[in-house]
C-alpha cells in the first residue's frame, strides 16, 4: 500500500517537473512533495588539450556549448508520527499536551515508602566457588544433515568457522569433497 502511494507520488512529481513547474511544494496527506529546478555550471564541457588524439589537434568543431545544465529535483518528506507517540504515552503524565510541550511536564509524586540497601544476612551471603576446570572436547560422531557445510559444523562444535579444515583433515577418507557433503554421512569431530 505504502509503496504504491510513494510510486504514485513520485510519478506525479516527475510529471509536474517535466511540465515546466519551476518551484512548488504540495502536501498530499502526511507526505510533503517539494519540486524545484536548479541551473548549475557544466564543467564537463571545458575542453582542453588534444582531446585524446595522439598526434595533432582534435578534429571537432569549435561550436558554442551550453555553459549550464538544469537539474530537476523532487523531495519527499513525512511528518513525524506524533499521534502514535502521544497515544502510547505513559500514564504518569496528566495530559497528552504535556508530552507535546504545550504544557510543562508534571513530575509524578514520589512513593510513600523509601527503600534502602542493607548488607545481606550471614545465611544469604554467597560463597565464591573455585574456578571450574575447562572442559576437554573428546572426539565426537556427527551425522551430516541437509544444508550442512563444514563451516557450519565447525561453528556448532568449536564456535569458529575457520576450524572447518580440522574436521576435513580428520575425515578425508569419508569426505571426497569439502564443498559437497552428503546428508546422512557420519563424520568424526576431532578434539581441539
Amino acid at each position: 500500500m505504502f509503496k504504491r502511494m510513494i510510486t504514485g507520488l513520485a510519478l506525479a512529481g516527475i510529471a509536474a517537473l517535466v511540465a515546466g513547474c519551476a518551484t512548488s511544494e504540495q502536501n498530499i496527506g502526511s507526505v510533503t512533495v517539494k519540486r524545484y529546478t536548479e541551473d548549475r555550471p557544466r564543467i564537463d564541457q571545458q575542453l582542453s588539450g588534444n582531446a585524446g588524439y595522439l598526434y595533432g589537434e582534435a578534429k571537432y568543431e569549435n561550436k558554442q556549448r551550453k555553459d549550464t545544465r538544469r537539474l530537476y529535483t523532487v523531495e519527499f518528506s513525512r511528518e513525524p508520527k506524533q499521534k502514535k507517540v502521544i497515544e502510547k504515552a505513559p500514564a504518569r503524565f496528566e495530559s497528552k499536551a504535556a508530552l507535546t510541550g504545550d504544557e510543562s511536564m508534571i513530575v509524578p509524586p514520589l512513593p510513600d515508602e523509601v527503600y534502602s540497601y542493607s548488607e545481606p544476612a550471614e545465611s544469604e551471603a554467597y560463597e565464591i566457588a573455585p574456578p571450574a576446570a575447562p572442559e576437554t572436547l573428546l572426539p565426537q560422531q556427527y551425522k551430516i544433515e541437509k544444508e550442512d557445510t563444514l563451516q557450519k559444523i565447525a561453528w556448532k562444535f568449536y564456535g569458529s568457522y575457520s576450524k572447518w579444515t580440522k574436521i576435513y583433515e580428520a575425515n578425508k577418507e569419508v569426505l571426497s569433497d569439502p564443498d559437497h557433503l552428503i546428508p546422512g554421512t557420519t563424520i568424526t569431530i576431532p578434539a581441539l
